[in-house]
């Protein structure tokens, strides 16, 4: 269980460590932020059905094309 309190190659935050304290604590708010912040590659082909149908994930139509492979690009916590 110790390696899940050690960064790893791509989630350590690199220059942004210092950022993580601002966080929030509650699990459940946590995880709204990561929501709005990180598309899922199948979410964001399906658009805006199936379980982004209510738009939790937000509008699909509202990403640009050349934005859709940022995650080709920015594999490691700190690049994204």
């Amino acid at each position: 269980m110790k390696n899940f309190l050690e960064f790893t190659t791509f989630d350590y935050p690199g220059g942004y460590l210092e950022q993580l304290k601002f966080l929030p604590d509650s699990i459940d708010d946590l995880g709204k932020l990561v929501r709005l912040n990180i598309i899922h590659r199948t979410t964001l082909e399906a658009g805006n059905v199936g379980t982004n149908s209510d738009l939790r994930f937000g509008d699909m139509r509202n990403i640009s094309q050349f934005r859709q492979p940022d995650d080709d690009y920015l594999v490691t916590a700190a690049a994204i």
